[in-house]
């Protein structure tokens, strides 16, 4: 018989945990053929903050927005309130009318999020339920991107809304697994928990890797057995997961994190056989925009609280159907306003209403973060995510990864005189490891930021 009593330590993780959600969490967690989970995660959401997350989920079904070259009124409101709190807002909207020139407000960078992040934080905000998740670094610029337990809670109701919107009709909440997150890296944490937004729903985020598995069926068995609603990841996972022929089919597929190829999701739609969603969403943004179900090259915009442009490159919006870089302002994110921040992509804006009836513009053919993938002799792959964990975690400002066409391996990067040479040995050891140590890994520290822009992975090879 099962121990109804809840831990301290889970109580600490989920605030609002429920006896009746501890059965299906304790049968994620000691399932035979579970992952060998190496941290723990919960979702940290007081009473208060389910709150503002149902109301958030109430205004996305019955609030979506239309907007065209400036930014609707709530969104405005909220940057003329800004400027009180932010150093970053005062300066920037300082003598500008927003409302008759929204254009000449000067745009947000990822460096300036690097180097500027105290002036952008509201100088007022409660840090005591600050989270911090730095993202991955797979752009090149790493950022320690502050956030609020209420902010990522918003995220269920708005991948459930993607979801629907592509065809889902199964709920997510109650006793189930609502998603497993698949990933397929050397290395990255595995956990267990439970969504108090989604009554105790559960989630997962496991590795494919071997390593992580008690036996080698482990993954495909636990899979199977959580019947996970839906199966969230990147690209690449999911080609992993298909290679190893795990037979599970969830009802619908989210990729995110890098930008998905017209081929790799026809393969995903042969085999799943379901809704295949690709959702364009950043660590500092949050989601930013859905794929339409009756054109996949279209993301519709997809919170009703930011404001989308494109811009060229000298920060000016260009005309629809013109491709420039995407820039975002507002959010819900307390510690984290954004005002006309350029995320790096690229797009073209669209208008025009869609067939699918989502009323939101549309940002089309975008290119955000390409899916690279790296080779060994003996042809086995490194994902591009092991190699930015790497570096990450060394003082590197920027850098680029490229590898020749004959194999060769060079990393670039900025990092002035902060990287000792005994640690840039050590990163290059720890690269080298990656690809099993038959390919030598030169690096080349510019001792120069390199520009936002900047492409991060680059490979050769002829695959």
């Amino acid at each position: 018989m099962l121990n109804t009593d809840i831990p301290k330590a889970l109580i600490e993780r989920v605030p609002l945990m429920k006896k009746e959600w501890l059965t299906l969490y304790r049968i994620m967690g000691e399932h035979p053929h579970a992952p060998k989970w190496n941290t723990e995660c919960g979702d940290r959401i007081f009473e208060s903050d389910l709150e503002f997350v149902r109301e958030y989920a109430g205004k996305l079904e019955q609030k979506r927005v239309e907007f065209r070259e400036s930014p609707q009124e709530s969104v405005l409101c909220r940057c003329e309130e800004l400027k009180h709190r932010s150093q970053w807002f005062e300066s920037k909207l300082s003598g500008i009318n927003i409302r008759n020139d929204w254009h000449r407000v000067p745009v947000m960078t990822r460096s300036h999020m690097q180097s500027k992040l105290e002036w952008i934080v509201p100088s007022d905000a409660d840090l005591s339920r600050l989270v911090v998740n730095p993202t991955s670094g797979t752009t090149g610029h790493p950022i320690p991107a502050p956030n609020h337990p209420s902010a990522v809670g918003c995220y269920d109701p708005l991948i459930q809304y993607a979801l629907k919107m592509n065809g889902l009709a199964t709920s997510c909440s109650g006793n189930k697994v609502a998603a497993i997150q698949v990933c397929s890296q050397q290395k990255t944490i595995v956990y267990h928990t439970v969504h108090s937004y989604l009554d105790g729903a559960g989630f997962a985020k496991i590795n494919l890797e071997k390593n992580s598995w008690r036996t080698g069926e482990s993954s495909a068995l636990y899979i199977n057995d959580m019947k996970p609603v839906f199966l969230s990841g990147d690209p690449h996972s999911f080609l992993d997961y298909i290679n190893r022929g795990i037979e599970y089919r969830p009802e619908a597929v989210l990729s995110t994190a890098i930008s998905m190829e017209r081929i790799v999701r026809d393969k995903l739609q042969s085999y799943f056989k379901c809704p295949v969603v690709d959702m364009y969403s950043l660590n500092e943004t949050g989601p930013i925009a859905y794929s339409c179900p009756h054109d996949p090259a279209k993301f519709h915009i997809l919170p009703h609280d930011i404001f989308v442009e494109v811009l060229s490159v000298s920060g000016e919006p260009v005309p629809e159907g013109e491709r420039g870089e995407i820039a975002v302002t507002g959010g819900r994110n307390p510690y984290l306003p954004l005002l006309r921040y350029l995320t790096g992509d690229t797009a073209s804006m669209s208008f025009k209403k869609c067939s699918c009836g989502e009323i939101s513009p549309a940002l089309v053919n975008l290119e955000g973060r390409k899916l690279v993938l790296f080779r060994t002799k003996s042809g086995k792959i490194v994902n591009s995510i092991d190699i930015s964990g790497i570096v990450r975690s060394f003082p590197v400002y920027t850098f680029t990864f490229i590898q020749r066409s004959d194999y060769r391996c060079t990393l670039k990067i900025s990092a002035g005189g902060e990287l000792t040479s005994r640690s840039a040995i050590f990163m290059k050891e720890r690269i080298e490891s990656l690809f099993d140590n038959e390919i030598k890994v030169e690096i080349e520290n510019e001792n120069i930021l390199l520009k936002d822009k900047s492409i991060p992975f680059i490979c050769e090879l002829e695959l």
